[in-house]
């Protein structure tokens, strides 16, 4: 193979490793950077020299509907919902069961993927929400993986501030 066969195929294949790399990472940074954030100290101090992790009631969004309650929290982490819009995104099945003084909050969640189950613990320190997925891979060698998720949380009033977070509470 002469030379400039070989450079041209060394070239061809740092092009599609960078290509991937780049991709991947704009991927992934994007999915974790604009949709997580970690809660400032003062709510982590809160929440655990009070045990209140989970202190807040939540459901999850029916699957069919997580793309459609993922877009509507692109701009936003919390959404309120009407009566009609709980039935869409929670089941008109489920609705009869949850408590009618509280406001349906559509929220911002990550779910930690590949060998996890979906859990959460949901924890409300004065007007700020905290999200964590605590539930990390069952074996260790399987890779974390984060992806988008919206919940459904019930509360007095609106959250000033949510934060989301993945596998925080597990350590």
């Amino acid at each position: 193979m002469n030379k400039k066969v070989t450079i041209t195929i060394f070239i061809g294949i740092l092009f599609s490793i960078v290509s991937y790399l780049y991709v991947h990472n704009n991927r992934t940074s994007d999915r974790l950077d604009s949709w997580s954030n970690l809660p400032p100290k003062s709510i982590m101090d809160s929440v655990i020299k009070n045990d209140s992790r989970g202190n807040v009631q939540y459901c999850s969004v029916l699957p069919k509907m997580q793309n459609s309650a993922i877009l509507l929290l692109s701009k936003k982490p919390s959404i309120p919902l009407t009566n009609e819009d709980l039935a869409v995104y929670l089941g008109e099945d489920k609705i009869s069961g949850i408590n009618k003084e509280l406001t349906p909050f559509l929220v911002r969640a990550l779910v930690v993927t590949k060998g996890a189950t979906e859990y959460y613990s949901v924890s409300r320190v004065a007007n700020d929400l905290w999200v964590d997925n605590p539930a990390l891979p069952i074996r260790r060698a399987d890779p974390i993986r984060m992806e988008r998720q919206a919940i459904i949380v019930f509360l007095a009033h609106p959250p000033r501030a949510v934060y989301v977070t993945a596998g925080l509470m597990a350590i």
